[in-house]
């Protein structure tokens, strides 16, 4: 799209009547990115195609508005929380499923699992709290795990949508930490959109 724009701007005039908010020469690769802190919403661009008065042909779609960031309004980013983060619906969970590891390697963008995700008393399993309060930009989603074994040092978690395979939506590491059986770990994933 971001191409398609980029070509029908060559050697043409940009039109007196028409807006840019955003740059229309935005590589593709910038319009796709996202970085911490990018706000959830996006852009508008809008178009028109009339109709020649004296031959009935349209005359090809023109911009009217170009690239205009749009508003996330609060009951659309309460029902993305939901969806994202607190659906406890079999077959469309959100990511309430904590899952941690005793690797060390720092999460990538592209990792689709937990490198060495733990199973027994620490598998992963969804949150006993699990909160989103409407009209906020929070959702909260805490477990706490009882050890039943010795492990030397969890310092992982992730957030998936299911207890088995499934989506990794969110990953961190944290302070590695031993735990001994009868030892408690409580994770807290405090999550916003936007």
């Amino acid at each position: 799209m971001i191409d398609a724009f980029r070509e029908w701007f060559k050697g043409k005039s940009t039109p007196g009547n028409v807006s840019y908010s955003v740059s229309p020469s935005l590589s593709a690769s910038q319009s796709n990115s996202l970085v911490e802190g990018t706000k959830v919403g996006g852009f508008t661009s809008v178009f028109v195609n009339r109709v020649d008065p004296l031959t009935g042909e349209y005359v090809g779609f023109k911009p009217v508005e170009l690239f205009k960031h749009n508003l996330l309004t609060n009951n659309g980013r309460d029902l993305f929380a939901q969806q994202c983060y607190t659906n406890t619906v079999s077959g469309t969970f959100g990511s309430i499923f904590i899952a941690l590891a005793e690797n060390s390697g720092a999460p990538v963008a592209t990792d689709t699992v937990v490198s060495g995700e733990l199973s027994g008393s620490m598998t992963r399993t969804s949150g006993d709290t699990i909160t989103h309060t409407n009209g906020t930009n929070t959702s909260v989603i805490q477990k706490t795990f009882t050890s039943t074994g010795t492990f030397s040092g969890i310092q992982k978690s992730g957030l998936f949508n299911n207890a088995t395979g499934a989506t990794l939506t969110h990953q961190n590491t944290f302070t590695a930490t031993a735990l001994s059986s009868g030892d408690q770990l409580q994770v807290q994933w405090t999550l916003t959109l936007g």
